[in-house]
């Protein structure tokens, strides 16, 4: 019997060791997966990987032509989130914009949250003008514009403080965060059958989905990310509008006066602002973006009206999808649809 023990205890050990270093060497890992979620050119919606729920599997070609341009030869800059940096089913943002206007376009990627820090690291002159969308999404706003990293440009002495310190939250994050671990222990090819089975009975049978799906509406279909669902039922305060749409404010002066940048913001609506009516939890919106735009307007930042784009195609047309069903991401045609509106105003400007 002892033996038997030991034994069990040894197989649990190297069981375990087995999870650990397929969950954090990925190369290997992916040879033990249950499907490999993102190959050959294809990747799957970001929702439906959360979900699990087969009514949801979808997948789209991944596309990004290589950059063919600099920060300085470009004439339009983009800089934002995964909204304008990936490509799911269409090209980034600054390609489909670059083939509409006749004009180069360059995407900074990884530096919407400290936009000043990146042109003084790249020590720009801006000896050219140019015109940057800013863009963002409606859940991250308050987050991210209200930090104080937003508008800080830290002195050469706390710049290299801060760059040690951030490599010791990466390798501290790198080796504590078992996120990658977990996500191999579900998804391996012996439990990930039986999660999805189980996923999709509890969806099925009773309607409950994974706590990262706020709701879902099997008409559309669509799936909803609890991050928006939360964030459109949170109570915003005036002060806290104010002081996000007078920091975008200070971000155009200084980009202005010291580098020679106009500045045009792009908030991307959630997409359950969009589509919540047809979603199984209902929220009434509170018209955040409508508030942001009109205090926008009144302290003179440029921006483009995404969210009145995307609620008046859903009136006036909606015989197509703004977003995918699957993913919180905008479609090809949300995308083409932006693309467009943009593309016409900004011919005007550099006309």
């Amino acid at each position: 019997m002892k033996r038997i023990i030991n034994l069990i205890f040894i197989a649990g050990v190297i069981v375990s060791l087995a999870i650990a270093v397929s969950g954090k060497i990925k190369g290997l890992g992916r040879f033990f997966l249950a499907e490999d979620y993102s190959s050959n050119g294809f990747e799957y919606g970001n929702l439906y990987l959360i979900s699990g729920i087969k009514g949801f599997k979808q997948n789209y070609k991944l596309m990004n032509t290589p950059e063919m341009h600099t920060v300085n030869n470009a004439g339009i800059i983009t800089m934002g989130d995964s909204f304008f940096n990936q490509g799911l089913d269409s090209d980034i943002f600054a390609n489909e914009l670059e083939k509409k206007i006749d004009l180069a376009v360059y995407n900074i990627a990884d530096a919407q949250e400290s936009p000043l820090q990146y042109f003084k690291d790249i020590n720009y002159k801006g000896d050219e003008h140019k015109v940057l969308l800013f863009e963002i999404t409606e859940r991250s706003t308050l987050s991210t514009i209200l930090s104080p990293k937003f508008l800080s440009v830290p002195d050469e002495n706390l710049s290299v403080f801060y760059r040690y310190k951030e490599f010791y939250y990466r390798i501290k994050h790198k080796i504590f965060n078992n996120l990658d671990v977990e996500y191999f222990f579900k998804r391996n090819f012996i439990a990930n059958p039986v999660r999805q089975t189980l996923k999709n009975i509890k969806f099925s049978w009773f309607g409950l989905t994974d706590p990262d799906i706020g709701a879902y509406s099997e008409d559309l279909p669509m799936l909803f990310f609890e991050t928006e669902v939360s964030f459109n039922e949170m109570e915003k305060s005036d002060a806290n509008l104010e002081a996000l749409t007078e920091n975008l404010k200070l971000l155009q002066n200084i980009l202005l006066d010291k580098y020679n940048i106009d500045l045009y913001v792009l908030i991307i609506p959630n997409q359950y602002t969009i589509y919540s009516k047809y979603a199984n939890k209902k929220i009434a919106y509170d018209g955040y973006l409508a508030k942001i735009n009109g205090l926008l307007d009144k302290k003179g930042v440029k921006y483009f009206d995404v969210y009145g784009l995307y609620r008046d195609y859903v009136i006036n047309d909606n015989s197509r999808l703004l977003y995918l069903t699957n993913d919180f991401h905008y479609s090809a045609f949300g995308k083409l649809l932006l693309v467009n509106s943009v593309a016409e105003k900004l011919s005007v400007v550099f006309k």
